[in-house]
């Protein structure tokens, strides 16, 4: 806090005043709104009489958890990167499926667009882009090229499946 001295009057209008916890806690915690989850939200947003449904903290857990588990998995590498944002997406696609049933484009495309960037980081998964090189090089591409032709080819694959379903 900071005090502005004036020239002249009484110094203890520039003192600060503690503030009166019982309007406070009155004011955090209405007479309509159950303490626990919802004092929090109050705190961080005045004003809010509603209660936050138990998905949002389920959803917040399941992300975490299947962070630690990318971790404990790959460890502090690309691949663990590569995994930990592949399950944040299918915890946002999933959720809003369920809530929304749509799955949002931007969601989709963030994902096409991180994951052929990653690819670039990352050891190829499988041989199909290794394969198509040597029949059509005689040398073979660094093995970002394949990994991320890899990667294209099977989002290609991928969507032209769900798009013929659809």
């Amino acid at each position: 806090m900071v005090l502005v001295a004036q020239s002249g009057g009484d110094y203890r209008r520039h003192i600060p005043v503690r503030p009166d916890y019982r309007q406070l806690s009155q004011r955090l915690h209405p007479a309509n709104s159950p303490r626990g989850i919802d004092s929090a939200a109050a705190v961080a947003l005045p004003g809010l009489q509603r209660r936050i449904s138990p998905l949002y903290p389920t959803v917040e857990l399941a992300t975490g958890l299947l962070f630690v588990a990318c971790y404990l998995v790959f460890g502090f590498t690309a691949e663990g990167l590569k995994w930990a944002i592949f399950a944040a997406l299918m915890v946002i696609l999933t959720v809003t499926d369920f809530r929304e049933r749509i799955l949002p484009d931007k969601v989709n495309f963030v994902g096409l667009a991180l994951g052929l960037l990653i690819s670039l980081f990352t050891k190829p998964v499988d041989g199909t882009a290794h394969w198509l090189s040597g029949l059509l090089f005689a040398y073979p591409p660094p093995p970002p090229v394949i990994s991320f032709v890899d990667a294209l080819l099977g989002a290609i694959v991928a969507s032209g499946l769900l798009w013929l379903v659809a």
